[in-house]
């Protein structure tokens, strides 16, 4: 015991290459760094920070990969639903927005960055007919930093199985990490507590040891009401989660966030051919944005809708307003104008 001890504080010390433990204040970038310890055998970490290192930070939070606390950075968001629910279109369109920046149904995403998807369902084929479908509709130029791993056999609980995954990230270095879908992905039992621990302890890893962000996708029980399929473990895991309810017409999603305040749901059409969701414009409010054409102050945007007959009085308008923004329907700027969000 006393060896795995030392070991573990002299690697703690080697791993400080950034000057005395808890010495450095926040940065406008970088939080402050605590003193790490390392097990012998590198797979178990801890850091230690003062209060003092704390109190004194003013480092400012990383920005988000998708607004609205829907995926923060080294944050898992599960996506899942009955089959045919077209969860995978979803997790294709973020995996595409990410890396191009582009907002879509309501999603804002403020940076571009590197995604990688891996897609263990549907073959090489249709998911090249997806894609070019996708890039085309939206004409995304070809980003140089989002890539595609089709037909992978993986199982997260083996060692040599996460090392190619961690061989895959060393190399392109995505910021974000597609998993479609998770079943295809591990051997584990799934009601099993113990067993999908492991899997999502080997996730977790990955996360922390290459700065990586999640999309998560996994199937419902047969009984949609029975919400993710398997352990408890799984729906323990996530940061954020999308409950994705399909029909024919339209899809509405329900969200779960664990570190902001939760939106409510939001409807949304998909369109077949172009494989991309957008909003459900029977929301008044952001039909009345979109027939404007422009942008409108809280004030204007309810006379607005009194005018039009939407509402009885401005009071009621502006109640509305506040419940379209929070659905997702429209956007607030910084400027005080209220959009459409397309």
């Amino acid at each position: 015991m006393s060896n795995a001890k030392e070991d573990s504080e002299r690697t703690s010390t080697n791993a400080n290459t950034n000057g005395s433990p808890d010495s450095q204040k926040g940065t406008a970038r970088h939080r402050p760094e605590g003193r790490k310890f390392v097990s012998p055998s590198g797979v178990f970490k801890l850091e230690v920070l003062s209060l003092e290192s704390i109190l004194h930070d003013t480092s400012s939070p990383p920005s988000p990969i998708i607004d609205d606390g829907v995926l923060l950075e080294n944050t898992l968001l599960l996506i899942y639903g009955m089959p045919k629910s077209r969860k995978s279109f979803l997790a294709y369109d973020f995996a595409i927005a990410i890396a191009v920046g582009r907002d879509f149904a309501g999603f804002r995403i403020p940076n571009a960055r590197g995604a990688m998807v891996m897609s263990a369902e549907g073959g090489y084929y249709p998911g090249r007919k997806r894609i070019q479908a996708m890039c085309k509709a939206v004409g995304v130029s070809i980003p140089d930093h989002l890539h595609f791993v089709v037909g992978p056999r993986l199982n997260l609980r083996e060692p040599e199985a996460v090392d190619l995954v961690r061989a895959a990230l060393s190399v392109y270095r995505p910021e974000v990490l597609v998993i479609d879908p998770l079943v295809r992905f591990h051997n584990a039992e799934e009601n099993s507590a113990t067993e999908m621990s492991q899997v999502f302890g080997a996730l977790r890893a990955l996360m922390e040891d290459f700065g990586l962000s999640v999309i998560l996708v996994h199937h419902c029980g047969k009984d949609a009401n029975n919400k993710a399929r398997g352990s408890s473990a799984i729906m323990g895991e996530y940061d954020s989660a999308i409950e994705i309810l399909s029909s024919k017409r339209l899809t509405t999603l329900k969200f779960d966030m664990r570190h902001v305040e939760t939106p409510g749901p939001r409807s949304l059409i998909f369109d077949p051919d172009s494989n991309w969701f957008r909003l459900d414009i029977r929301d008044k409010i952001a039909r009345a944005l979109l027939e404007k054409g422009e942008p409108l102050p809280l004030k204007d945007l309810a006379t607005l809708c009194k005018m039009k007959g939407l509402y009885s009085s401005v009071e009621n308008a502006y109640r509305a307003i506040r419940e379209s923004e929070k659905n997702g329907a429209i956007q607030k700027l910084g400027s005080g104008l209220y959009v459409y969000r397309n």
